[in-house]
Order: structure tokens, then sequence, then C-alpha cells
């Protein structure tokens, strides 16, 4: 049997390396099954992150605030517009009533198939590049 240097197998690395990540594997199954038993705690949480949120952007002035939303399937497009920035827009509004953001929504959407390639070139895109109607190269 070959070992390494330390003269170990790798079967008996590999056998201690998986006992290892059980453990994790063992304990992640246990948490995800946790809930936030009380309304008040969970209300408590919710509030917390929209008054960071509110410090960040809001507060601060950074308008437009930018929404990103990658892998978004057609049926979803709906969701997206009008209820996750609905929620978002209210959960700030409940800090701050006068507060009336321009909001810059991107949704990228799944296109798993798709590819795009440059006429006479092998390679596909650089990153950053838009296509709708027509090509949009990135600026450097």
């Amino acid at each position: 049997m070959a070992g390494n240097r330390s003269g170990a197998s790798r079967a008996l690395v590999k056998y201690r390396l998986k006992i290892f990540n059980g453990q994790f594997e063992e304990l992640h199954q246990r948490q995800s099954q946790w809930t936030v038993p009380e309304i008040k705690l969970r209300e408590s949480i919710r509030l917390a992150v929209v008054k960071v949120f509110y410090r960040a952007l809001v507060a601060n002035g950074k308008n437009p605030i930018k929404y990103i939303r990658d892998g978004v399937s057609e049926s979803q497009f709906n969701q997206v517009l009008n209820i996750e920035l609905d929620q978002i827009i209210e959960a700030n509004k409940f800090l701050d009533e006068k507060w009336n953001p321009k909001f810059l929504v991107i949704i990228a959407q799944k296109n798993h198939h798709t590819k795009f390639f440059q006429q006479g070139f092998p390679d596909n895109f650089q990153p950053g590049t838009m296509i709708d109607n027509k090509i949009q190269f990135p600026k450097r």
C-alpha cells in the first residue's frame, strides 16, 4: 500500500476525510430543519435586516437602488417585478413613509443552451457583453 510522506495511506486519509465531512453533513441536516419559533423573534430579525438595508442605501442617498436578479425563468419575471420589488419598497416605507427612490432592476434570464460567437473568432464574448437586439460591448 502506497503512503504519502507522513506514512498514511491514501485509503486511510480518504476514510478519515469521509468521517470528518460526515459530521458536518449530519449537523447540516439537523440545522436545515430549524425554524424560528416565535413570530416576535422572526419579526425582529426581519426588522434588523430592513434597518441595515435602509442605512446602507436609503439614508446615505444612494439612488438609484440597483436590484439584480440572476437566473430568472420567464415564468418568474412577473414575480420579481411585482412581488419582490413591492416587498422591498414596503419594508423600507415601514421606516420612512416619504421614501420614494428610483430602482434599476436588472433581470438576467436563464439560458443554459445559448452561446454567442463573434464571426471569425472561436472564443465566446468577453464578460459584461450585453445582447438584446444588437451587441453592446463593455467599456474598458
